[in-house]
Parts: C-alpha cells; sequence; structure tokens
C-alpha cells in the first residue's frame, strides 16, 4: 500500500476497518487526553472507523469538557460509553471492546501519542498477514514536556518476543489486535488493577496466538518518574509472581523466571531511584533489539 500525497488515506473496500480502544479515568490530565485524541483522529493518514472511548467512573470537569468537544468533532464514529463508578483499567476494556463494532482494535492510551502512519501501516499488515493475533509496534519514549528521551525496539518476530514474553516485549498502547480471538479467550483479567496486558500475553500465546512487533516506532510513549507513584511493592510482588507463574507455566529458563522478579525489586527503592534505575538499564533491557 503506497502512501498518497495528501494529508488522510481513506479506507477503499479492500481494507479492513477497525475501531480505537481508549479508557479515562478522574486523575488523568485533560491535555495529555487532547494530544491522545488529536493524534489518533486528526494527524493519522487513515482514520480509525470508531474511537471507544470508556469513561472508568466520574471524571473532573475538564475530561468531561474534553470528551464533550471530541464527540462534536468526530460524530457517529466517536462512542463514548460511561461507567457510574470506576472499575479499574481491565474491566473498563473489557466493557469498551463488547462496544468495538470491528474485527481490528486499536489499544491506545490517553497519555500517549499515535505517529501518523501508525494506523496505516498496522492495518496493511494485519490484512497481509491473517495468522498474526497480536501487533505491536517500536516506541518513542517522550516525558511529561513531549521531550524524547529514548527508543523501546523490541524483538520482531514471535519466536523472539516469546522467549523474551517474561519481560513483556509488547507496547500495550501500540497493539493493534483481533477482537474475536481476545474475546475468545476471556479478554482482559478483571481481577488485575494493573499489567493487565502482561497477563494476556501470556494466555494469548497460550491459546495459539502468533505476535509480531513492527520496527518502526508508530507511538509515542509517555514515561515519567510518576509512573511509578502508584506502585506499592505488595502490588508489584503480585505482577511478578503473575509472570514467575505464567513463565514457568510455558517453559522458559529458571533464570527469566526468577528475572520476573526484578520489578519488585526495583519497587522497593525510592521513586526517584526507581526512575533513575531504569534510565540506566535501558542498554541492559532483554527486550530491546
Amino acid at each position: 500500500m503506497k502512501i498518497p500525497n495528501k494529508k488522510h488515506y481513506c479506507i477503499n473496500n479492500n481494507d479492513p476497518e477497525f475501531s480505537v480502544l481508549m479508557s479515562v479515568y478522574i486523575k488523568e490530565k485533560p491535555e495529555y487526553l487532547n494530544v491522545a485524541l488529536s493524534s489518533v483522529w486528526d494527524h493519522q493518514i487513515v482514520k480509525p472507523s470508531q474511537i471507544v472511548i470508556v469513561q472508568d467512573g466520574p471524571l473532573s470537569p475538564g475530561l468531561i469538557s474534553s470528551i464533550k468537544k471530541w464527540s462534536v468533532l468526530i460524530g457517529d464514529r466517536f462512542t463514548v460509553v460511561g461507567l457510574p463508578k470506576n472499575l479499574g483499567l481491565a474491566r473498563a476494556l473489557n466493557i469498551g471492546l463488547a462496544h468495538c463494532r470491528y474485527d481490528l482494535v486499536a489499544r491506545m492510551d490517553t497519555d500517549d501519542i499515535s505517529l501518523p502512519e501508525r494506523f496505516l501501516q498496522q492495518v496493511q499488515f494485519m490484512s497481509n498477514n491473517p495468522s498474526i493475533q497480536i501487533l505491536g509496534s517500536a516506541a518513542i519514549e517522550i516525558d511529561q514536556s513531549n521531550i524524547v528521551t529514548g527508543m523501546r525496539v523490541y524483538p520482531e518476530l514471535h519466536d523472539k518476543i516469546i522467549s523474551n514474553l517474561w519481560a513483556c516485549p509488547i507496547i500495550h498502547p501500540s497493539v493493534m489486535f483481533r477482537k474475536p480471538f481476545v474475546e475468545g479467550i476471556g479478554g482482559y483479567n478483571s481481577q488485575l488493577h494493573r499489567r493487565q496486558d502482561y497477563e494476556l500475553w501470556f494466555r494469548a500465546y497460550e491459546n495459539g496466538a502468533l505476535f509480531h512487533n513492527l520496527r518502526n516506532p508508530l507511538i509515542k510513549y509517555r514515561y515519567v518518574e510518576d509512573t511509578h507513584r502508584r506502585q506499592k511493592p505488595q502490588d508489584v510482588l503480585r505482577f511478578s509472581l503473575i509472570g514467575f507463574r505464567c513463565s514457568r507455566r510455558i517453559g522458559l529458563p529458571l533464570w527469566k523466571q526468577i528475572g520476573c522478579f526484578a520489578m519488585f525489586l526495583k519497587s522497593l527503592l525510592p521513586v526517584s531511584l526507581q526512575y533513575r534505575c531504569n534510565l540506566i538499564m535501558r542498554k541492559l533491557d532483554p527486550r530491546r533489539s
């Protein structure tokens, strides 16, 4: 598919339609949400057939105002699903997924930025590779001021992704997946308050999913020091145990099983040291290629 010399490319009859799935809750920033929505609508070469945004509980006036503005701008392609109380990301995404009208679903977080060629490249790849159920991409890391702080380029091919599954080599907000497959294995685990994607990738693999990562960065992934403030060590220990048990179940080597506890050990450090530790360890990250 050749990129045309015009700002937007309309999906033709041979290209699959797709939904974008997002969830927002009260503590998120309206300015980030506006940039995220602009990136998936205004700036895409291929526009989504539908954007589903789940309001996970009551929202701030700023977030409500932003969503109303985009609802008017986008119209029928913008689906707002309101939840009376905060249910957590996993349950919110499962509810939102049920409202997605198309078999291809692109995940997007409300503080990240999709680059203009994202959906063009992902729709093309999924159309040409019907055996792939879950497609991720590389990402450009940015901070709270949108300054570039690094690059994440993870393994491209399925076998390499699976051998590094313990370290989560799929960037959740970069993913496009096939809705029938994800719903068929039960969707996101609603018992988990964080790391729902991590557990889903293991379960998807155990149910026969094929993975792929595009090497081109298709999103700007917001990674800031505040990311760690919401993670208590006891919660991180639970996430580590998920990785350990799943890694053991699929037969990864013992050192990879034990490696799942690295994020727990890091969580015991002060917040500022956790952030710095991640920056220092980038070159040692086994997911990066």
